[in-house]
């Protein structure tokens, strides 16, 4: 036997227009997105818990979801407070798993004809600099 608890009306009518909203801001449709939210199988994160799993600062995370590499949805869509983000569990396997098997994964710098002459007198002058200073003391 469950005991319910009467919802008034305007309190209702309020999580209706939020769900509007959100299904709105991150194009989904508001079915998809309460089905998503009564998903018993589904686990969202805070963004600590996200950057303590990939060792990263918090604004990493940021940037991450800035950059729609991670998904999330913001549970504070009022625009006087702060966003507050919530990540899915499985946005976050799916990120793990592109960067696993990223393909495009930047390539070790070319090095010029002139960045490598910088280079070797780079080396050269530092050498001089210390073949003059062993000897300095018998000047």
């Amino acid at each position: 036997m469950s005991l319910e608890i009467p919802v008034p009306a305007h309190v209702l009518q309020e999580a209706h227009e939020t769900i509007e909203h959100l299904a709105r801001r991150h194009d989904v449709s508001p079915k998809d997105l309460v089905a998503a939210m009564q998903s018993p199988n589904e686990t969202f994160l805070t963004v600590s818990m996200i950057a303590e799993i990939l060792a990263v600062n918090r604004r990493t995370v940021g940037r991450y979801r800035e950059e729609n590499l991670l998904d999330a949805i913001d549970i504070n869509p009022s625009n006087s407070g702060r966003a507050q983000w919530r990540f899915p569990k499985s946005s976050l396997e799916a990120f793990l798993d592109r960067m696993r098997n990223r393909r495009d994964r930047p390539k070790a710098p070319v090095y010029t004809p002139v960045i490598l002459e910088r280079q070797r007198k780079a080396r050269e002058k530092s050498s001089r600099r210390r073949k003059r200073s062993k000897h300095s003391h018998l000047v």
